[in-house]
């Protein structure tokens, strides 16, 4: 008990600060990120040779390495911080399988809510995250898209979704229960994607440049290229292959023998915000006249309070998620 005790308080806390300053400053500290994947990694290992068990320590390193890879997906198509990467790294690197605290803690044992013994729960963390953003982000996404296009399309697919999740429920036991379940999952799965990208286009505002700060996350890239500047602002990003190809326009290019290349100053397909000479040489080229004094900049809801939030959530209901699929 103790130990899976230690781990959860270690993630607690390390979440719990990069809470604060994702909430305060809008970044997750290098320091304590890679701090918490050292420490998952350590500890799991000197617990498997105290225990002679180096099953401990393979799930482990899975689990760090497959939730590098898959967060870092994410941060390549712009959803994620290269902060949070990092940080969701550090938490699969401690929690390599579901603790739930509150079964160890004896406050209830329910056979749906037993942890399985395999290295899923950075999946789980990550499905209960967008559980814990996506009712405020579909409430604010519908609010401002009403009377466009989207909205009826965005409306028809949250109707359909809740639909499917009501029958599934109702039908939990029946033998196409799972059926029902995975046809579910993939529309939920599909509704928050699709959300993800309304986002894009309706969470943004149009601010001064010379009023940026610092973490501000721009919604349009501006680069320089040949003495000209360069304004794109990713409009339509409702289906996947606009998604596909706005991740594969990018291209930061130098020819050679010559002197023509493409500067980015502000780049809409990373999620992190504006650094300060991103902002100084913004500034400059307004100061200068060759940009006009506006730009639009992401709303979007920090990432980390939801990351503790479903945290938290997974050690009072352990793997209900798969549980309910295996059922």
């Amino acid at each position: 008990m103790l130990f899976p005790l230690v781990l959860f308080l270690i993630s607690v806390a390390g979440l719990a600060i990069a809470a604060y300053t994702d909430l305060k400053e809008r970044i997750v500290p290098n320091r304590l990120s890679y701090s918490l994947i050292a420490l998952g990694l350590a500890l799991h290992i000197a617990y498997a040779f105290l225990s002679s068990d180096f099953l401990i320590a393979a799930y482990c390193i899975i689990s760090t390495i497959y939730a590098f890879l898959f967060s870092l997906l994410l941060y390549k198509a712009g959803v994620w911080a290269g902060g949070d990467v990092k940080l969701f790294t550090g938490i699969a690197a401690l929690n390599p399988l579901n603790l739930f605290i509150a079964g160890k803690l004896g406050l209830y044992s329910v056979k749906i809510f037993e942890p399985l013994a395999i290295p899923l729960f950075p999946l789980t963390l990550f499905v209960f995250t967008l559980f814990s953003m996506l009712p405020v982000t579909v409430f604010i996404v519908l609010k401002r898209s009403h009377g466009e296009k989207a909205f009826r399309e965005l409306a028809v697919e949250l109707a359909v979704t809740v639909a499917l999740a009501i029958a599934w429920l109702a039908f939990y036991q029946a033998q196409f229960g799972l059926f029902l379940f995975f046809v579910f999952s993939a529309f939920l799965l599909h509704f928050a994607f699709k959300m993800m990208l309304a986002s894009r286009v309706f969470l943004r505002k149009t601010v001064n440049i010379t009023a940026l700060e610092e973490g501000m996350i721009p919604a349009e890239t501006i680069a320089v290229k040949n003495g000209g500047i360069e304004r794109e602002r990713g409009e339509g990003l409702l289906d996947m292959k606009s998604f596909i190809n706005y991740i594969k326009q990018y291209k930061v290019t130098v020819q050679e023998g010559t002197a023509k290349e493409r500067k980015v100053l502000a780049d809409s397909r990373l999620a992190r915000g504006l650094e300060p000479q991103e902002i100084s040489k913004l500034k400059k080229l307004v100061k200068e006249g060759k940009l006009e004094d506006f730009i639009q900049v992401k709303e979007s809801a920090p990432m980390v309070p939801a990351i503790l939030a479903a945290y938290v959530a997974l050690n009072l209901v352990g793997d209900l998620l798969w549980n309910a699929v295996l059922a």
